[in-house]
């Protein structure tokens, strides 16, 4: 006889764990979210309510709570300084890939860090020139994001049109070639070549170890087409 009540008081008790837990985990992933545009008019993505910019350097955009990261840039008409100091943030984590998907440990990025493992995301787009990193500990907060992005690119006449409203495209997975002087990334050699033909008039160029294409070096190197 016994040893029903107290198998009926493990049944309770196990209810009672599950039903605090959910409801715990209700509020703990109820975050509110708020729509943040990465160029005026432009390209928008969702955060929490509560993230705030830390700042606003040469373009490039640092948002963080205590659990999340995130950093947006539009290259776009940026200067060389701008671009080299948005691939210093990136390029430790994801080196040259156009894309990419990681986990890292107490991260330090844009001048803000976070304590502990967190998920590693960033995409470019080449129709619009937004680079988009997310860096969270929160899987729920990390996955929320990177699905919630809406490219827009942002024509001359200020006249708004989709790119491409989901998280990456096909272009977007290719390993970058070279980039054009405007920062534009190329994404094959026949690209490059035929971007340099039209615009200078010459198939001889380096591409330098930036990956920026050079068409006025001379002299042989190991990075000359």
């Amino acid at each position: 006889m016994e040893s029903k009540y107290l198998i009926a008081i493990l049944i309770v008790a196990i209810c009672a764990c599950v039903i605090v837990g959910s409801v715990l985990g209700f509020f703990t992933n109820n975050v509110e979210y708020t729509t943040v545009n990465t160029v005026p008019n432009g390209t928008a993505i969702q955060l929490p309510a509560d993230m705030t910019i830390k700042s606003n350097n040469s373009g490039i955009i640092v948002l963080s709570d205590e659990d999340t990261i995130v950093i947006c840039y539009n290259s776009a008409g940026k200067d060389m300084a701008s671009l080299m100091a948005f691939s210093n943030i990136k390029s430790p984590i994801f080196g040259n890939a156009f894309s990419g998907n990681t986990t890292i440990t107490n991260p330090t990025v844009g001048g803000e860090h976070i304590d502990g493992d967190c998920y590693a995301w960033y995409n470019g787009n080449n129709e619009t020139h937004d680079n988009i990193l997310v860096i969270s500990k929160n899987k729920n907060v990390f996955d929320y994001i990177i699905s919630h992005i809406n490219w827009i690119s942002v024509n001359n006449d200020n006249t708004d049109t989709d790119a491409d409203s989901s998280s990456s495209s096909d272009s977007t997975e290719q390993t970058v070639y070279a980039y054009k002087s405007d920062g534009t990334p190329m994404y094959s050699k026949a690209e490059a070549d035929n971007y340099m033909l039209k615009k200078y008039g010459t198939d001889d160029y380096e591409r330098q170890s930036n990956g920026y294409i050079d068409p006025n070096s001379v002299g042989g190197s190991e990075n000359r087409r």
